[in-house]
């Protein structure tokens, strides 16, 4: 529940921010990205309020619907990240005023994290399928019989 809490905050933070600079008709933050990051908060926040609800609520739902949704959503998530780490970093090097505050800062560190986060878990997830197999190699108690039989072997010579 925390770290919907947290996601839940992250993105008002954002949507809040994206939807000033688009009141305050920032030009040099009008792009596509902007428009993406925008959307994508507000149904973020829309889905957690809505996964709260049943949460909180004890509803069942279907466990199918959940995973597909889950998936899309997680596809659009990579996109976002994406977006959100372009976008703020093209509106620091073309150091656009109107878009300067801490919430720009903050956007641009935290899709930082994220992105080294991805990695890192993508990095884990290859290493793990890479490597799978080669754990049944190195049995344990294998190696102590191998151990134990080139010992009796070195001792009857």
């Amino acid at each position: 529940m925390i770290s919907l809490f947290i996601a839940f905050l992250v993105n008002i933070l954002i949507f809040n921010y994206v939807y000033k600079l688009e009141k305050i008709s920032c030009e040099c933050s009008e792009n596509w990205r902007r428009d993406y990051i925008k959307y994508y908060s507000l149904i973020t926040i829309v889905g957690i309020i809505i996964v709260t609800i049943m949460y909180v609520g004890n509803i069942t739902y279907s466990t199918q619907l959940f995973k597909f949704l889950s998936s899309v959503f997680s596809i659009f998530g990579l996109v976002n990240i994406y977006a959100l780490f372009t976008y703020s970093q093209n509106i620091v090097i073309n150091n656009c005023e109107c878009s300067k505050s801490w919430e720009r800062t903050f956007i641009y560190y935290y899709s930082m994290v994220v992105i080294v986060l991805y990695l890192l878990m993508i990095s884990a997830i290859f290493f793990t399928v890479l490597f799978r197999g080669d754990v049944n190699k190195y049995n344990l108690k294998k190696l102590r019989e191998l151990k134990k039989l080139n010992k009796l072997n070195k001792s009857n010579k």
